[in-house]
């Protein structure tokens, strides 16, 4: 900005920054009792037009269009990940969802309601295998089901996001039809520079 020969030693100073945000998944289970296997971790209904860029003032910014889309990150086995009492990480070294900096706010389910049926709201889709004390609650031995969660974000620019899926800790997961299928889901978030940044969710 300004710059010159004279004034800078011949340099010029170009700073870059990630316009973008950053998102991955773990998971673990909150009890030895519980037991899953993740196949597929998505993002319903997130803004996925607009532009970013350096706007008049010389900030990096972006702005957003009105487009939405589901998302889903690189599985970091394709067979499903194991999950137990210690955080797993979910996202393959090349998974990383790198999507436009947004608020998102989180579908409210509603019992006989199909969830397809939200097209601003956004939930996760996890599709999983989930066991306690040795009975299925959601998927079975050789298949598997999905629970839809209420998702809400706030994703800032240059900022990376690890969203940890806490199993067995919680109430929030629901049926495509919007009825509860799982008293045990939630999850937690938080957020750093583009190096890092943490958070959990339940079900």
């Amino acid at each position: 900005d300004n710059q010159t020969s004279a004034t800078n030693g011949k340099k010029v100073n170009m700073p870059f920054e990630h316009a973008m945000s950053a998102i991955r998944f773990s998971a673990k289970t909150t009890s030895s009792s519980i037991s899953a296997t993740i196949k597929s971790v998505g993002i319903a209904n997130v803004i996925s037009t607009g532009k970013v860029g350096y706007l008049t003032d010389k900030t990096l910014g972006s702005s957003l269009g009105a487009t939405r889309a589901s998302y889903a990150i690189g599985i970091a086995n394709a067979n499903g990940v194991a999950v137990s009492t210690s955080v797993v990480d979910l996202t393959s070294s090349t998974g990383t969802c790198i999507l436009l900096p947004q608020t998102l706010t989180a579908w409210v389910p509603a019992a006989g309601t199909p969830v397809t049926n939200e097209t601003t709201k956004s939930y996760l889709i996890v599709e999983c295998k989930v066991q306690q004390n040795g009975v299925y609650l959601v998927g079975g031995a050789s298949t598997f089901g999905k629970v839809y969660i209420p998702f809400a974000a706030t994703w800032a620019k240059g900022k990376k996001y690890t969203y940890t899926i806490n199993i067995g800790n919680g109430s929030g997961g629901y049926d495509a039809n919007g009825n509860p299928i799982l008293a045990p889901i939630s999850f937690t978030a938080s957020a750093s520079n583009w190096t890092a940044a943490s958070g959990s969710m339940n079900f």
